[in-house]
Order: C-alpha cells, then sequence, then structure tokens
C-alpha cells in the first residue's frame, strides 16, 4: 500500500488534498498522516506545500530549522509569520494575549495579530469576545482602539477577630424565698376556657350545621321551574301587547 512518503517522493511536491486525492483518502486523514510524518522527521511543510526531508532517505536535511523568536518589546516586527495555507490553526488562548499586554502594555489590533501569527480581522472578534469575558479591557473606539489589561479590583480587608481563649461561666441560681401557700387557689380552669374562648377559631359554633336533604332541593327546583316557566309566559304577552300598543290606544280612547 502506498504511504503519503512514497506519494510526496513520487510528486516531489504537494498539497494535503493533492495527497488525498492519490491515497483516495479524505484531505483530513491525509493532513493527520503528514503531522505525524512530520514529528517523525520524515517530511515537512515548505512554500505552501509538503516535501520530503533528507531523514526520510537517511541523509541529513539541508533545511535548517527556523529559529524561534522571543517576542519582546524591542522586536515585535519580528513575530511569527501568518500559518500557512493547509495548516490548521488553534485558537488564542486568553492567557497568551494577558501575557503580551503584561509584558508590553496597551498594544492595538496590528501589533496582537503580528504577535501570534494571525489576520487582524479575524483576531478582532477574539479580541472583542475576551473583552465581554473580562479578561481584558478595549480602549478607545474605531482605528486607534487598543487592548489593555482590566483595572485591578480593590481588595476589601475582612476584619480578622481576635480568637479568646475559652472561659468556663459557672451560673448561680439565686434561691428564693419559699413562698407561703395562699389560701384560696387560683382558678386555673376557668382562666384557660376564657382564653380559649377568646379564639374565633376555637369557638363552638351556636348552631349546629344543618345539611338540606336531596327531596328539599328537588323541590326547590321544581318551585324555580315553574316560576320561570311563568315569567316567560308573561314575556311573551308583554311582547305582543308592545306590538298593538297604538291600535290599544285608539280603541281606549275611542270607548271613553
Amino acid at each position: 500500500m502506498e504511504t503519503v512518503i512514497d506519494v510526496l517522493k513520487a510528486m516531489g511536491k504537494a498539497t494535503y488534498r493533492e495527497v488525498a486525492a492519490r491515497l483516495e483518502i479524505e484531505p483530513v486523514e491525509a493532513l493527520n498522516m503528514l503531522r505525524e510524518q512530520r514529528e517523525q522527521g520524515l517530511c515537512d511543510f515548505f512554500d505552501g506545500g509538503w516535501e520530503v526531508t533528507g531523514n526520510a532517505d537517511g541523509k541529513i536535511s539541508i533545511r535548517s530549522a527556523p529559529a524561534k523568536t522571543v517576542l519582546r518589546a524591542k522586536n515585535l516586527k519580528d513575530a511569527p509569520k501568518k500559518p500557512l495555507r493547509g495548516e490548521v490553526t488553534e485558537p488564542i488562548k486568553p492567557e497568551a494575549i494577558v501575557a503580551l499586554l503584561t509584558e508590553n502594555g496597551n498594544m492595538d489590533t496590528v501589533a496582537l495579530a503580528s504577535a501570534v501569527g494571525r489576520d487582524p480581522r479575524g483576531l478582532a472578534s477574539n479580541l472583542c469576545l475576551m473583552a465581554k469575558r473580562r479578561h481584558i479591557k478595549k480602549i478607545g473606539q474605531g482605528k486607534g482602539v487598543k487592548w489593555g489589561l482590566p483595572d485591578e479590583t480593590k481588595i476589601i480587608p475582612q476584619p480578622v477577630f481576635a480568637e479568646l481563649p475559652e472561659i468556663e461561666i459557672t451560673p448561680k441560681v439565686a434561691m428564693l424565698p419559699a413562698l407561703a401557700p395562699s389560701a384560696e387557689p387560683e382558678p386555673t380552669n376557668t382562666r384557660t376556657e376564657e382564653f380559649l374562648e377568646s379564639i374565633p377559631v376555637l369557638r363552638k359554633s351556636s348552631q349546629p350545621m344543618q345539611i338540606p336533604s336531596l327531596r328539599e332541593i328537588s323541590n326547590q327546583i321544581r318551585k324555580v321551574k315553574s316560576n320561570l316557566h311563568g315569567l316567560e309566559k308573561l314575556r311573551v304577552a308583554v311582547r305582543e301587547v308592545n306590538k298593538h300598543r297604538r291600535a290599544l290606544s285608539l280603541f281606549i280612547g275611542e270607548g271613553k
């Protein structure tokens, strides 16, 4: 079975999509396989394509690894380059932005983008999200916007109470003089009954609760229905009288 190293040896230089088309696999799988081979030093990504290094043939690679630049206030222009085509970039962590702002002070979006090797337009949305989460703060608006560290919150010192030694307190019980027995005992039962009767909830109802029987309820319903039927007949009669009110008035006038 042909491997990615065999494909690169045959093609010389190719992108991960071309390698995937040659092996008839998914582009993501081809990219992962190329990364694994790069960790072993068998291939590397140069100038927009993947190539076989000297280690794949048992020879020393001619290409030298690029020196890592240390980002400081003096060499911000020597920031790492933007990710090449075909490389999957990792998300920017807030700790990296906070470390840059701590070392260099307030910075604009272009300086931060060049420092982390990203596009300023794509990084601006990430910086706004970090500002909403209060990892950093936004200074200004428009083209002159800068990013800095949030203001330090004032820490209110909590009062510290000194621990006092434990003191054993022995209560002194005062001896009360013996009360002379009263000649007449207090009417406790009478007072208790008066107190209970003063509470509305505990008062006894004067009249027992009476529940009507079904026959009584049926009789009442029958009476109401008969009254209702009579009232409906009366309503119809009054309606007919109102229709002929003019004729009745003329008839009554002629009789007089």
